[in-house]
């Protein structure tokens, strides 16, 4: 199941071009579609990106949400063509380049380009508890809604 916020207005029926918030539920079908990730982030170019990363970590390396959250990432900014990436580790980078992909760090100064912060929940089966995690810049920036 995917719920992604894409600014469309209800009411209206009028789509907006930009958003500011992103979210993702997965559900067990095994278990009364029971949710085991929920995943929500808020900023501009990178909300979709910051939800599609924690979701996929911590299905594919079975991580907790406050490391899904806080591990590097990287997108593509469609206003400045280009990827950029969170990790400047070497081996990474030359990894990216042997598949044609040139990655640039951060700028910092682009506020957009900083502007991401994620929230997670995962329920770990059998017992069902609950780990959730927000991004530690959540102070500096606004929150992710939906949690």
């Amino acid at each position: 199941m995917l719920m992604i916020n894409l600014g469309m207005n209800n009411s209206s029926g009028k789509n907006k071009s930009l958003s500011s918030a992103a979210g993702l539920m997965v559900v067990d079908k095994n278990a009364n579609d029971a949710p085991i990730i929920v995943a929500s982030a808020s900023g501009s170019i990178r909300t979709v990106e910051a939800v599609a990363y924690v979701v996929l970590r911590m299905l594919i390396f079975d991580e907790e949400p406050g490391a899904a959250i806080h591990a590097n990432a990287s997108f593509y900014d469609f206003a400045n063509p280009g990827f950029y990436c969170e990790d400047s580790d070497e081996k990474f980078l030359k990894e990216m380049e042997k598949n044609g992909i040139t990655c640039s760090p951060l700028n910092q100064d682009n506020f957009a380009h900083m502007d991401r912060v994620a929230m997670a929940i995962r329920r770990r089966l059998p017992n069902g508890r609950l780990v959730a995690a927000v991004d530690r810049r959540a102070q500096d920036f606004n929150y992710a809604v939906g949690l």
